[in-house]
């Protein structure tokens, strides 16, 4: 018996030193639908996580002129949004894109899968895929967790399909044209190389962050330029950029795969770092009124940089989250953005199990 129990200690011990296997803690799966020219549906995009979610953030791209994006309808996968459960902080539909980042605000229950619904309408025959390119995941204190993307394939009408003319008797068939190569001619294009490749305002791994280039998605080139340290880093026009910040989307060679005529792309100066400054020291209060669940501030952030965002309440600091990150029981939070930011704060906190109702609160904005 002694030796039996030797061997299990034995092989429990090796059972622990295996390394755990990547498992995805988070999945959010688009429907695949099969449409008429015309046709308008609800395209469901669900939510399934191993242990509850409280944070949801993509941006998915498409072709344009085969689908149109009408309308994003929230869901009740991180808590029903009519009892302010939910916050969202990005709704937005273009011609080849739509984005939509949410939060659950405090700790719901979630009974629901439904993280939110696109109403399309089909608009010609052709193939379309949903493909993402930012994906984010947060647990109930908007820690990040790994997880995956997938369906979002529509099919629309029936594409023609032409049948070959024979060739006459007396003719003989002409030989088969030699195959083009598969480079794409002048144009560049790069692709995430193992995992979604980060996008730069600026040519440095200092620069901040504004998105990530997905796996799958290739993305033209418009210019190249090479920093102080000799790496080389792509200018890119991804799904959805903005042609008014055209000079603000990079990714480092090292982190894509390139294709087609790269070595013809001009260089080109890289964007330069704008000075901080104008919203360090603002502050933000509110008084609740009765009824009142939640109150939002739309934060002007002009400069690229780290954000620190700090909040004081009567009778305790409140429950709120900022630029997609919530304060999970501290005082303040840490964002590197741009733009405009979210502040949205809690009229309830929940302290050792106990809710608290927050009477006022004031907010101050600090550069990190």
């Amino acid at each position: 018996m002694n030796r039996l129990m030797r061997l299990l200690v034995i092989v429990f011990a090796l059972l622990l030193a295996l390394p755990a296997a990547a498992q995805s803690a988070a999945t959010l799966s688009l429907q695949d639908l099969t449409l008429s020219p015309g046709e308008s549906a609800r395209l469901e995009a669900r939510l399934t996580c191993a242990s509850p979610c409280g944070l949801l953030s993509v941006s998915l791209a498409f072709a344009p002129g085969i689908v149109r994006v009408d309308r994003i309808v929230p869901g009740p996968a991180l808590g029903d949004p009519a009892q302010g459960e939910t916050a969202v902080l990005a709704r937005e539909i273009g011609p080849d894109f739509v984005r939509y980042t949410a939060v659950s605000v405090g700790f719901p229950a979630q009974t629901d899968t439904l993280a939110f619904t696109l109403e399309i309408t089909a608009l010609a025959d052709g193939f379309v895929q949903f493909a993402p390119t930012a994906l984010l995941f947060g647990d109930l204190r908007a820690q990040p967790v790994f997880g995956d993307f997938t369906g979002g394939a529509l099919t629309i009408g029936v594409p023609a399909v032409t049948a070959p003319t024979a060739a006459p008797q007396d003719t003989p068939a002409p030989a088969s044209p030699t195959p083009a190569p598969a480079s794409t001619g002048g144009l560049c294009e790069v692709e995430a190389r193992l995992v979604p490749a980060s996008v730069h305002v600026g040519p440095g791994a200092n620069r901040s962050i504004r998105s990530s280039l997905a796996l799958g998605v290739r993305a033209p080139v418009s210019g190249q330029t090479t920093d102080d340290d000799g790496n080389v880093w792509w200018r890119i026009e991804p799904p959805g950029f903005l042609a008014n910040e055209a000079d603000r989307y990079w990714v480092a060679a090292s982190t894509v795969d390139t294709f087609g005529d790269c070595a013809s792309v001009p260089q080109v100066q890289g964007s330069a770092v704008i000075a901080g400054g104008g919203s360090s020291g603002r502050t933000f209060s509110h008084t609740f009124v009765a009824g009142e669940r939640q109150f939002t501030h739309s934060v002007p952030l002009p400069a690229p940089g780290r954000y620190i965002m700090t909040c004081q309440g009567t009778p305790v600091y409140p429950f709120f989250v900022f630029n997609g990150v919530q304060s999970g029981g501290q005082t303040s939070v840490t964002v590197n953005a741009s733009g405009t930011a979210t502040l949205l704060v809690s009229a309830t906190t929940t302290n050792a199990g106990r809710t608290i109702t927050i009477s006022s609160y004031t907010c101050t904005l600090t550069r990190g």
